[in-house]
């Protein structure tokens, strides 16, 4: 079973750098001044973490990619996190069928 600090490394080593945290409407970059709206990044992959056990150690992996900025990175969403309020279009863009 893969690790979430196994998967970020792994992703890093592929260029997904930049780390992202999520505002209502937008990913911006913890390291910079880019904000990305969903029209501005695509979501190359996915990866979910189940925890029967600890809900603590549940999370979704997203690597994503924006052509307008020229940057790839990552984006890790946290069941456990405080709520706050999300766009519909950001809710439609993170959404995924874990069936793929």
């Amino acid at each position: 079973m893969c690790r979430i600090s196994e998967t970020v490394r792994y992703l890093k080593s592929k260029g997904y750098i930049t780390e992202f945290k999520l505002n209502s409407s937008f990913l911006e970059s913890s390291s910079t001044s880019i904000r990305l709206s969903t029209e501005d990044f695509t979501i190359d992959l996915v990866f979910q973490f189940d925890s029967y056990l600890n809900p603590n150690d549940e999370a979704i992996i997203y690597a994503i990619s924006s052509k307008r900025f020229g940057i790839k990175g990552l984006f890790l969403d946290t069941y456990t996190e405080n709520c706050q309020p999300v766009s519909l279009q950001m809710i439609e863009k993170l959404s995924y069928n874990s069936e793929m």
